[in-house]
């Protein structure tokens, strides 16, 4: 056995080691020089992703790319109902289980895919550039603003029925006497 391991291949993914080991140990360093995520000046947490994304863009763009995509699923988290969330093991599973609780229309599950999918790259590939650290953050800053994006779930008034009207119809009914 070679014990000199210095490419790994798994299915459609090769890596260099020393590259990974590189990864692991800016990660490492990013998420021991990260603040911590307690709302802080009425920002959520979201937003206190975004932000800490938007500090290592230049530094750090696969970290950069990977707190922006906290900032995109945070909501969805705090969505989901607690059952829902214990069978999500995956970025994709999240976005079904969003989809099927009705937090994301059809066309915000199509743009998280593709954010998911740059994500992917940011992290897990060669590493993206400053600029495509700030794209990602932008379009996720976009991603969270959709009219028809991530909604929080609906309250208990929400779901109570409507009330009944109180005026009486105007039209009189036969009576079949």
């Amino acid at each position: 056995m070679n014990h000199d391991l210095r490419r790994i291949k798994a299915g459609p993914i090769e890596a260099e080691w020393e590259r990974v080991v590189q990864e692991t140990r800016a990660t490492i360093q990013v998420a021991d020089a990260a603040p911590e995520l307690v709302p802080q000046d009425g920002l959520s947490e979201a937003e206190q992703f975004l932000a800490i994304a938007r500090s290592f863009a230049d530094s750090k763009p696969p970290a950069a790319v990977e707190y922006a995509w906290y900032a995109a699923e945070d909501p969805l988290y705090k969505g989901l109902p607690q059952e829902a969330l214990e069978k999500v093991r995956t970025n994709r599973q999240l976005i079904q289980a969003a989809k099927l609780h009705g937090l994301l229309s059809p066309g915000a599950v199509v743009v998280l895919e593709r954010l998911n999918d740059l994500r992917n790259l940011g992290v897990h590939g060669a590493g993206p550039t400053p600029h495509q650290a700030r794209e990602f953050i932008e379009l996720v800053e976009d991603f969270l603003t959709l009219p028809d994006g991530p909604t929080p779930p609906p309250t208990r008034r929400d779901l109570s029925p409507p009330a009944r009207p109180t005026a009486k119809p105007t039209a009189k009914r036969r009576s079949h006497e």
